[in-house]
């Protein structure tokens, strides 16, 4: 467990056993499937405190109603486990079988809260013009304003000012400064709002608005161009590489082909894995020679220079948070950045969503009937960090549905299931791309087993040699590429299109009764048309009918395989043997599962000194 993910367990916890008392509920084997849905009756009952952001209150009562609801879930994933320690477990799979997130989504019942979907293009094309434009000639006439601001009051401070006449100077410099017109304009980007007389301060304050808008603006463009989770941007390290004149956590090198320069940025990856690691994600590519700058590399430069004067040794991060309510953004020294803040980078977004972005002229919905209204009456402040990543992931796949892999690759997804369902698949005008997908992808997996390209192993296996001289009626007398065209639309006509994941392909379609991990949630239906993904793992998958595995997921196994092979070699070396059953097993279901494939089993050796 990351020390993140400690709070959310806890407050699910104390939740939980807080209505368990109240329900009169004594031990884990009252948590039946009746109970859980008993629970979710009792959390759409909970609403947020009074007198906060109204915008937060279905972000709210969404948390609310996952922490709770993830440790219920949590236990019935490990309820062999507490059998075996002699502790009471869930009878049965909560929740119908339906995911902790599904079940508090439904939970939240506001039509304007967007949860994680992508952001309709009518929203997302307007915000991410205005950032972009706003990282552009504004953000160096704000940068100048700063150092114009700073270096007066150095010099007041240099004469012996005091703070109070001080101030007062610097505020006559930000009420002279003159914007720019940006190319293609007539008048000045902004202009100083005039202020009430007695204000003495006033345009200072708008000034470090306008910084505070610089660095939401900043990273909008770096989330909506590269998809980065928010709290991956907070982990950035601040600094500039001497030797390339770019902030130092961007790398270059060339592609493969040599014709273009590419751009990464350096960070630190926190989700998906068990400790925190070094990662590099893709920010933007140029020709070789070119002096054009990628947005995203721009943003970074920016949120640099804005940061650097506020940093000291124990906030290093690119982004800083600004005390004063944005003031230290004008005159802070250094030492005086705090870390960033998600909660206070979320609302800084809002904020300048709502000032330099105009979504009065939404209709109510767009012609695949999203919902604009609720960002047409909040102005914006509905919209969630998070939705800039499945705005990136659904736009790319877009424009190539082939990119789905590349995608899931670039978020560092477990699974292609992980990113066509959670970040592109609610995509309204996306289904039926990925439906034609999956159906080209099962036909080029009937192409290849029933040609006998590659081994095919699995319970679902028995299948292809069952269509096998379908298969070959189908494609007889044509090109490969008339083939697999063929093979799709037959795929299509006999429900035959799979579903993907590391371990292998799912053919529920083809029998949904027979998937098991409907059985094992208790869901099984001949409606389902997808996996549980909240009951699936490789074990389960493995076992079931549905479920086939060829040469694409040799790697997952052979992972698999060595993972829980050293841990075997490592508890008999120990005399924990009993501990380690279960590594035991997936260990030699792996190998198994190579062996069918015809791959070779990896040979191991455990460095004993670790018994020690």
């Amino acid at each position: 467990m990351k020390p993140g993910t400690i709070s959310d367990v806890a407050f699910g916890i104390r939740d939980l056993c807080a209505w368990m008392v109240e329900t009169h509920r004594h031990s884990f084997s009252d948590l039946d499937g009746d109970a859980s849905e008993e629970f979710v009756e009792y959390l759409g009952s909970q609403r947020a405190p009074e007198g906060g952001d109204e915008s937060d209150e279905g972000q709210m009562l969404y948390y609310k109603a996952l922490r709770p609801l993830k440790v219920w879930v949590h236990l019935w994933n490990q309820a062999d486990a507490l059998r075996d320690a002699g502790i009471p477990a869930p009878p049965e799979a909560p929740l119908s079988g339906q995911s902790a997130r599904r079940r508090a989504l439904q939970i939240t019942g506001d039509p304007n809260y967007a949860g994680f979907q992508p952001l309709p293009d009518e929203v997302a094309l307007p915000i991410m013009e205005a950032a972009q434009r706003f990282i552009g000639v504004p953000a160096e006439d704000l940068l100048r304003l700063r150092n114009a601001c700073r270096t007066e009051h150095a010099r007041c401070v240099r004469v012996g000012l005091l703070p109070l006449a001080a101030r007062k100077m610097v505020n006559r410099v930000a009420k002279e400064f003159e914007f720019s017109v940006i190319p293609g304009d007539r008048e000045s980007w902004f202009v100083m709002p005039k202020q009430r007389e007695g204000r003495d301060f006033g345009y200072l304050f708008v000034v470090n608005r306008l910084l505070s808008d610089l660095r939401a603006a900043g990273v909008i463009v770096l989330q909506s161009h590269t998809g980065m989770r928010i709290n991956e941007i907070c982990g950035i390290l601040g600094g500039t590489n001497d030797d390339t004149g770019l902030p130092a956590c961007i790398s270059s090198r060339r592609s493969k082909t040599g014709l273009n320069e590419l751009f990464y940025v350096n960070g630190t990856l926190a989700k998906t894995v068990e400790t925190p690691v070094a990662e590099e994600w893709l920010l933007g590519s140029r020709p070789v020679g070119s002096a054009s700058v990628p947005p995203p590399v721009r943003a970074i430069s920016v949120l640099e220079r804005l940061c650097a004067p506020l940093r000291d040794a124990n906030v290093t991060t690119l982004i800083v948070g600004a005390a004063n309510g944005g003031g230290s953004f004008t005159l802070g020294a250094e030492g005086d950045g705090m870390l960033p803040s998600v909660p206070a980078l979320r609302r800084t977004q809002r904020d300048f969503v709502e000032k330099h972005v105009d979504l009065s002229g939404l209709p109510d919905a767009n012609q695949w009937q999203e919902n604009l209204a609720g960002y047409r009456d909040s102005r914006g402040t509905c919209l969630k960090t998070h939705q800039w990543r499945s705005t990136f992931a659904s736009y790319v796949v877009g424009v190539d549905r082939r990119m789905t892999a590349a995608v899931a690759q670039h978020f560092r997804h477990l699974s292609l299931a992980m990113t066509e369902q959670g970040y592109i698949r609610n995509r309204p005008e996306l289904r039926e791309e990925l439906d034609a997908a999956r159906a080209q992808k099962t036909a080029k997996f009937f192409w290849s087993a029933a040609r006998g390209d590659a081994p095919t192993t699995g319970e679902f296996s028995y299948v292809v040699d069952e269509h096998r001289g379908e298969v070959e009626a189908v494609t007889e007398g044509k090109s490969v590429r008339e083939a697999i065209g063929a093979l799709a639309t037959w795929c299509t006509e006999n429900d035959l299109r799979l579903w993907f994941s590391a371990p292998g392909k799912c053919f529920i379609e083809h029998s949904p009764p027979d998937a098991l991990c409907h059985k094992v949630a208790g869901t099984s239906r001949w409606t389902n048309h997808e996996p549980n993904y909240a009951a699936s793992d490789p074990n389960t998958c493995a076992s079931c009918k549905c479920f086939a595995v060829d040469g694409e997921h040799v790697e997952f196994w052979r992972n698999r395989y060595v993972e829980n092979q050293k841990a075997w070699k490592w508890a008999v070396a120990s005399g924990c043997e009993r501990d380690f059953r279960v590594a035991k097993a997936r260990a030699d279901q792996s190998a198994a599962i190579l062996q069918r494939l015809q791959e070779p089993i990896p040979t191991l050796e455990i460095d004993h000194a670790t018994t020690a």
